[in-house]
């Protein structure tokens, strides 16, 4: 479990350096009412959107975090491989 943890915190960091860099964005998910770049740009390659999901803590909506990755996967193991 601290692997996928850090690996959102990994993607959230990742989201949030392309945002602060200029990145480019193409069109947006929305998320529980959140929107969420479906790629992202990240110094001259582009990561597509492999997931996305919330954080809640009781009834809070606490965080909403998308994970880009250099290819699509479908297993924490072709995530972990890149």
């Amino acid at each position: 479990m601290r692997v996928v943890h850090s690996l959102v915190l990994a993607a959230a960091f990742s989201a949030g350096l392309a945002a602060s860099t200029g990145g480019a964005y193409a069109a947006t998910v929305d998320i529980n009412g959140v929107k969420v770049e479906d790629s992202a740009e990240v110094r001259g390659t582009k990561l597509p959107l492999n997931g996305a999901g919330t954080r809640f803590k009781g009834p809070f909506k606490v965080y909403v975090v998308g994970l880009y990755t250099a290819k699509k996967a479908a297993t924490l193991d072709e995530v972990t491989s890149q």
